[in-house]
């Protein structure tokens, strides 16, 4: 999965939290035990840290324009 996205409109009405969590609740059922996730945006982080995940790195992001 590379892109969760919400309507701005439908925001902050738990859609992106119940969609996490369908999400985790389905690769546990797979048998998976550990979920790695990124996130460009301060919601985003919101979320997952609500739904428990933890924080175990940063990273920066790097972009290049050619001449």
């Amino acid at each position: 999965i590379y892109d969760i996205l919400t309507c701005e409109n439908s925001r902050s009405n738990g859609i992106g939290t119940n969609m996490m969590k369908y999400l985790i609740n389905f690769v546990c059922q797979k048998g998976y035990n550990k979920i790695c996730l990124s996130t460009s945006s301060d919601l985003g982080f919101r979320i997952y840290t609500r739904l428990g995940l933890r924080v175990v790195g940063l990273y920066d992001y790097y972009e290049w324009h050619g001449n």
